[in-house]
């Protein structure tokens, strides 16, 4: 009996625990070495470059930047090293990296893996929609775990020999809220893409949530007396209370687990639904 690589594939799906989870990591391994890769880039270039960019006369250049800028980057942050570090590797490069990688996974676990296993057809393999949903979000959630302790190993390697006088534990804490945000972004695609089925949805909705909660947050940097309205975004719930030098103070950057994983139980649901409906 001829069989076609899928279909090799998907019997040795069935023969393996978790089986979903184990072929979506192994078919990820290209983006997931990438998305690695470029945070990894990225600190190696920005960090060294903080004695040069807090020195007096970049400062001084960088105060004159227009106020939109300004505030919208965190350059009023980077006079310290801790500070340096928040606003430009995890609320801006780490920002866009995370939430790209998440949009990217979310949108293709849901709707299918990169060696074309469609959530739809699953049921007809032996395995149910709900269970596929359950291990593809924990396939994402290990991706993202990943890039971010790598991340943060990186950023702990080069701290003494910068200078930049970052404390470890709130490093660590930094650093899971961080992923906090990515796990929230990942969870709100999958949960669309569960719901109506469709990849490009799925994508846009990701798309939709990171830009307009960089947005959010932004605007109400730029004025005091709008303050408020940075409790609508999960960028200020993760750093809001800047928890690189003053650690966990708020239920925001709890607040993106606890939505996360909820968001995640029900896409579930969701999924579950759907095959009870068939």
């Amino acid at each position: 009996m001829n069989t076609t690589p899928a279909t090799q594939t998907h019997t040795r799906l069935r023969g393996h625990a978790l089986p979903v989870y184990r072929a979506n990591m192994a078919a990820s391994w290209r983006s997931l070495l990438f998305w690695s890769a470029l945070m990894l880039t990225s600190v190696m270039v920005i960090l060294p470059l903080y004695p040069t960019l807090t020195s007096p006369s970049w400062l001084a250049a960088i105060n004159r930047l227009p106020r939109l800028l300004y505030g919208t980057l965190r350059f009023d942050q980077i006079h310290t090293g801790p500070g340096y570090t928040q606003a430009l590797i995890f609320a801006l490069v780490g920002y866009l990296v995370i939430v790209s990688a998440a949009i990217q996974w979310g949108s293709a676990a849901t709707v299918g893996t990169e060696d074309n296993i469609s959530l739809h057809a699953v049921p007809t393999r032996g395995i149910g929609p709900a269970r596929y949903c359950l291990e593809v979000s924990a396939a994402v959630l290990t991706r993202l775990s990943i890039i971010a302790l790598a991340t943060y190993l990186a950023i702990r390697w080069l701290n003494k020999p910068l200078e930049i006088e970052l404390k470890v534990r709130l490093l660590r804490q930094t650093t899971i809220v961080w992923l906090g945000l990515g796990a929230l972004v990942a969870a709100s695609v999958i949960l669309v893409g569960a719901y109506v089925g469709n990849k490009v949805w799925a994508r846009a909705a990701g798309v939709l949530i990171a830009v307009s909660s960089y947005i959010v947050d932004a605007i109400a940097r730029l004025n005091p007396d709008w303050h408020w309205i940075a409790d609508l975004s999960p960028v200020d719930w993760a750093f809001g209370d800047n928890p690189l030098w003053k650690g966990l103070d708020g239920w925001g950057e709890i607040s993106l687990w606890v939505l996360s994983l909820a968001l995640i139980v029900l896409s579930v649901l969701v999924s579950r639904h759907g095959e009870e409906g068939t």
